[in-house]
This record gives C-alpha cells, sequence and structure tokens, in this order.
C-alpha cells in the first residue's frame, strides 16, 4: 500500500490505540517506522496524549531514543507518527526477564 511519499510494509507492531508499519521511504530509500491511529478512535484525552507524545519526540535528540521524522494527516481517516524505523525492534521484548540466575535476571537479549 502506498502513502504519500511512504510504501507501507508489514505491521511491526500493535498497540491499544495504534498500529506500527514498517514502511519505505521512496526518495531516501530508508526503512521508517509509521504509527497510524485512527482518528475516529482517538476521543479528547486520548488525542491529548497523541499530540503530546508528537511534542516530546519532536524534542528529543539522544540516541538511544527513536526519532521523531513527521506527522501526516491522512485523508484515510488516520494520523500518521513517521517515525525512525529500529532495526532490532522493542526494547521491551530484550528486556524481558527469561531466567532467574542467583539475584540476577537473565534477559532474552543475552541468552
Amino acid at each position: 500500500m502506498e502513502f504519500g511519499e511512504y510504501v507501507m510494509g508489514e505491521v511491526i507492531g500493535r498497540g491499544s490505540s495504534a498500529v506500527v508499519h514498517q514502511a519505505w521511504q521512496r526518495k531516501t530509500g530508508a526503512f521508517v517506522a509509521i504509527k497510524k491511529f485512527g482518528r475516529d478512535s482517538l476521543e479528547g484525552t486520548d488525542l491529548k496524549a497523541v499530540h503530546t507524545e508528537i511534542e516530546l519526540l519532536s524534542k528529543l535528540d539522544h540516541p538511544n531514543i527513536v526519532k521523531y521524522l513527521c506527522s501526516i494527516d491522512g485523508n484515510d481517516g488516520h494520523l500518521h507518527v513517521v517515525l525512525e524505523y529500529m532495526e532490532n525492534g522493542s526494547l521491551a521484548l530484550r528486556r524481558r526477564p527469561s531466567v532467574v540466575a542467583g539475584d540476577t535476571y537473565a534477559t532474552a537479549a543475552t541468552l
């Protein structure tokens, strides 16, 4: 599926209010993540939280934080937030305790 200058790919994540797709930017050839919020499902507080997230991400510049690239208010009834694509996925997946060794948790990433 094409969306503006992006070619949408597979779903790489889901949350309570958004679906995240991997996408490819035609102009640069770079992969990005597009967080797609359904405008109909976002009400007052939720919409404000999304705009707060966008505002915060747009101000942050740190190597350990996903970079905000832009937002696109689509004609399809969705708000699309374009973010840097992280090749190895979510840190939450890498930090999940899987084995207890004494007082220290080994994580899925270290096994």
